[in-house]
């Protein structure tokens, strides 16, 4: 049964992005990618709550995860964005603030199995898109580094919008999804806290200069599809 409705809703998504992707113009190319991002929030949204009912949550796990350069802290705000619209948190290790030996940065992705495959997934259909509109930037990091300020707050509005509509579309009660939510959240901190003990707080990215490319990010953050093709893709800091 689940695999079927998996295969179903595998098709539905094949569909809208064929659609998005022979497009004639942009604007209409947005409308089936905004519907493909709405019906990932809205599906991981009532898969939490058949599984809440049914005692088949999943497995709690925890991922190491490479973070490109560069603006590495700035990927992993992005990172941490998506990963709070599924329920995962996001953990960074002290002494990664930059990158390791190998150009990375080292994070730790912990949650529910099936809301970390779909964190990465839509990370990693979001990143090379952000790579292709940083080109217009290559001269200015500080015009990179506000841009993708903008970026990320316009993408985090549009994650907050989706799941605002899966609430509104879905078919179940809106108090039984928040508690759902809730019951998850205190699980997956639980978790968290068994895994790390002393977590603290860093300060976020802020803008820089005179605030250049910041409204370019938001207006790209909007042009963002989350159609296309997939890539191939300590103690600590807490989100």
């Amino acid at each position: 049964m689940a695999d079927a409705l998996y295969e179903k809703r595998a098709d539905k998504l094949q569909k809208l992005q064929a659609k998005a992707m022979n497009a004639g113009t942009p604007e209409e190319a947005k409308v089936y990618s905004d519907k493909i991002e709405e019906l990932l929030i809205l599906w991981n949204y009532e898969d939490d709550i058949l599984s809440y009912r049914t005692g088949h949550r999943g497995e709690l796990v925890r991922m190491d995860f490479l973070i490109s350069t560069p603006h590495p802290a700035l990927k992993l705000a992005l990172l941490r964005h998506i990963g709070k619209a599924f329920g995962v948190r996001i953990i960074q290790y002290v002494g990664s603030e930059k990158t390791n030996e190998y150009g990375f940065m080292e994070v730790v992705i912990l949650g529910y199995d099936r809301d970390i495959d779909q964190t990465k997934m839509l990370y990693q259909l979001i990143l090379p898109q952000v790579n292709n509109f940083l080109k217009k930037f290559k001269t200015s990091k500080i015009k990179q580094h506000n841009w993708f300020m903008g970026y990320n707050h316009r993408i985090k509005d549009r994650l907050d919008e989706a799941y605002r509509k899966a609430v509104a579309e879905s078919n179940e009660n809106a108090e039984t999804g928040a508690l759902v939510k809730a019951d998850k959240d205190v699980a997956v901190n639980l978790f968290v806290a068994g895994e790390f003990t002393d977590l603290y707080s860093v300060t976020p990215p802020q803008l820089r200069g005179k605030h250049q490319g910041v409204y370019e990010g938001l207006a790209d953050a909007d042009k963002t599809d989350i159609g296309q093709r997939r890539m191939q893709s300590r103690k600590a800091i807490g989100s």
